[in-house]
This record gives structure tokens, C-alpha cells and sequence, in this order.
């Protein structure tokens, strides 16, 4: 599985980071973007992916 993080904070991108890693050790990659348009372009978003959506 493939997981991308897109957070402009990169205290809450590392942090994310991290729970998605214990949470899911199945998880292969963690891709993270700083913005959404970064995300967009990342090359976690050739392959459709499954999304987990965060809100603060």
C-alpha cells in the first residue's frame, strides 16, 4: 500500500508521518507533499489511490 500525506506544516507532515507507520505496517511507501498541487504531481497519484482525509 501507498499512502500520501499532503500537510503544509511540516511539524504535522512528520508527525502523520510517523502514525501512518505504526498504524498500517503493511504501509510500503509514505510519500509526503507540502502543498496540494505538489500532491497532485507526486508519483503516488499514477495509481489510483485510497484516500484517508484529515481535517483540522
Amino acid at each position: 500500500m501507498k499512502v500520501l500525506i499532503v500537510e503544509d506544516d511540516p511539524l504535522h507532515r512528520s508527525y502523520l508521518h510517523e502514525a501512518v507507520c505504526a498504524a498500517l505496517p503493511e504501509c510500503e511507501t509514505v510519500i509526503e507533499a507540502e502543498s496540494g498541487t505538489a500532491g497532485e504531481n507526486s508519483p503516488a497519484t499514477t495509481v489510483r489511490p485510497m484516500w484517508l482525509w484529515i481535517c483540522r
